[in-house]
């Protein structure tokens, strides 16, 4: 069923002619929209804010972020991730303490069974999903979480970096290659690490990376973990 325009509204939905009324609205003022009880108030004030301060802004993104850990409604959502997505490294870099923090439809153990597309699932976690989007100027600042010993940010780290190298290949590299596959070493025994590290590997188009997934298929994995080897093998062959 179509939801009526009343309805998308409750979910902070706006249109162009929603914001004119509040352009000469101080900047104070747009602040306190920021907690109102309509949704599309604090759309509007996502989205006026950002245009006004830029999202560039640290102090801006960190409020941004703040908001996103208790915004429900799924429009003020998207709004707010959609001005995250433009940021810059320092604004990703904002970003990464909120891996796996928001939300809980993270992947807390291994799917049932592996996608049967071709192209890079979107990442379940809102964080994750929004890195994954932005320019690939800010992989440094994604593959350096693969380094910390913080195992969800790690987790949910991986899927950004795949999602953003399968659909901007000029960026693949050996030496992401290599990253991912120190990060498999360290955790050989975590299911869903490694399961997604096998993941990541079908947005890494080289040779080596066909070979390092021949590798996982004799370790004695989970079987999903093998079946998720054997895709990304397929996915590498067919670019």
């Amino acid at each position: 069923m179509k939801s009526s325009l009343q309805d998308l509204q409750r979910r902070g939905y706006i249109e162009a002619k929603d914001v004119t009324p509040y352009h000469d609205h101080t900047t104070e003022a747009l602040y306190t929209l920021l907690d109102s009880k309509e949704a599309t108030e604090r759309t509007i004030a996502v989205r006026l804010l950002t245009q006004r301060l830029g999202i560039t802004d640290r102090n801006w993104a960190l409020h941004l972020l703040t908001q996103l850990t208790k915004e429900k409604a799924l429009y003020t959502k998207l709004e707010t991730c959609q001005w995250l997505e433009g940021g810059d490294a320092e604004t990703a870099e904002a970003m990464i303490p909120y891996l796996g923090m928001i939300g809980c439809n993270q992947h807390r153990v291994l799917p049932k069974r592996v996608s049967k597309k071709i192209s890079y699932p979107l990442p379940r976690d809102i964080i994750a999903r929004t890195l994954g989007k932005m320019r690939p100027t800010v992989l440094p600042t994604l593959m350096a979480v693969l380094g910390s010993d913080d195992v969800a940010r790690i987790s949910e780290a991986l899927d950004a970096i795949g999602f953003m190298l399968f659909y901007h290949p000029e960026s693949q590299s050996l030496m992401h290659l290599a990253t991912i596959e120190r990060t498999m070493a360290r955790y050989r025994h975590h299911d869903v690490i490694l399961w997604k590290c096998v993941l990541c590997l079908s947005a890494l188009w080289f040779a080596e990376s066909i070979q390092t997934l021949e590798d996982v298929m004799t370790w004695g994995v989970d079987g999903v973990i093998v079946d998720e080897a054997r895709r990304s093998i397929q996915i590498i062959k067919q670019r």
